[in-house]
């Protein structure tokens, strides 16, 4: 049987696919005419020397040696990478390198501690998943402690009373009745070994607070803001009575009122405190506590000031881009005192956060805008 003969479509399908440009090679065909060393660096941001001389050497013999623009391209080339400008340039990419690099790492431990956090937070939920449901099967057992806890409390405070009432006439008892005060102070010594020490101590504690609240309040915008903070310790102290545990994150304002610390974060004031203080007197206060403790009479150079504002211009006119602005910012903070070191680190810390697009708000700002 004679072989078959070949069709033409099938010659045609072997033909070699044609072969594709590289982006870096296209985009400095495209840019022949005003083609530079540093132009090509700054556009694909390469931060390896070696490399990059390697490539764009490459892209010249390859793409551009049949080119009238060759000898030009290739002499700007020998003429920058021997100047000091070429070092100068590699300096600053070197120092950024180094920003990324650290920005990554730290990137990197903050996902790790996460993970470690949420593992930990998955691991305690179980074990009250395990324990709430050991509790359904004692609940019987638990209604008639419950009793025996309330009956106990009555006890209590009733003793508790009774002990208040007669250490009271022993302090206020005249010197001639000594025998029989002693006498009545160890009927007292008995009475009081029937309860807990720490009842006195909590009524105490409650004695001393009223009294700062009545002798020096806070008051603010003509508002007792200590009252008003002692009564939010108040409603955290009958949620944890009532729940017994309380989430940390969710919860951790008021776990905070009751170490007598009151956390004020703009736009972040959990739903409690705002049930006691209005959010209207939170901002307010937040407001007024960063101000007064602000410090605006920092002692800055004139050729700091000068070089600041013509940097923070120059990004704002896109002439630079933010990597080149964090990397002169950071580089003149180092010659300056602690005070306005912070400053410039703390705008350079702004300026690598800021967002892409254009807010909506500008007035609410949160992580996720950012």
């Amino acid at each position: 049987m004679p072989p078959k003969k070949k069709s033409p479509e099938s010659t045609l399908s072997r033909k070699k696919p044609k072969i594709s440009v590289p982006d870096d090679a296209q985009w400095c065909l495209d840019n022949l005419r005003h083609l530079t060393f540093r132009k090509f660096i700054e556009k694909f941001q390469c931060l390896d020397k070696c490399s990059s001389q390697q490539r764009y050497i490459n892209i010249l013999s390859k793409y551009i040696s049949n080119t009238q623009h060759y000898e030009r391209v290739r002499k700007e080339y020998k003429s920058w990478t021997s100047s000091a400008d070429y070092q100068r340039f590699w300096n600053e990419q070197g120092e950024l390198d180094i920003i990324l690099r650290t920005d990554g790492a730290c990137t990197k431990f903050i996902d790790s501690v996460t993970e470690h956090r949420l593992r930990s937070l998955n691991a305690k939920a179980n074990t009250v998943v395990r324990e709430t449901l050991d509790g359904v099967d004692d609940q019987e057992t638990t209604d008639d402690t419950t009793d025996i806890q309330e009956s106990t409390k009555d006890t209590t405070e009733y003793q508790e009373t009774a002990c208040t009432i007669d250490t009271q006439e022993n302090i206020n008892a005249n010197d001639a009745q000594e025998t029989t005060d002693d006498n009545s102070l160890s009927d007292d010594d008995r009475s009081c070994q029937l309860y807990p020490t720490s009842s006195i101590t909590s009524n105490n504690d409650a004695n001393v607070n009223s009294d700062n609240i009545n002798v020096n309040p806070w008051i603010f915008r003509g508002k007792n803001i200590t009252l008003m903070f002692e009564n939010y310790k108040s409603v955290v102290h009958d949620l944890i009575n009532k729940h017994t545990k309380l989430p940390l994150e969710p919860y951790i304002n008021e776990l905070a009122a009751l170490s007598h610390i009151l956390i004020l974060n703009k736009h972040q004031h959990s739903s409690i405190i705002t049930k006691v203080f209005s959010i209207e007197l939170l901002e307010e206060l937040a407001a007024s506590l960063s101000s007064e403790s602000m410090n605006y009479n920092l002692d800055f150079n004139d050729q700091h000031y000068m070089t600041l504002t013509k940097t923070i211009t120059n990004l704002s006119m896109s002439i630079k881009t933010r990597e080149q602005t964090i990397v002169e910012l950071t580089v003149m903070s180092a010659d300056m005192d602690y005070g306005p070191r912070r400053l410039v680190r703390r705008i350079s810390n702004l300026i690598q956060k800021l967002p892409n697009t254009p807010l909506k708000d500008n007035n609410d700002i949160s992580e996720s805008e950012l």
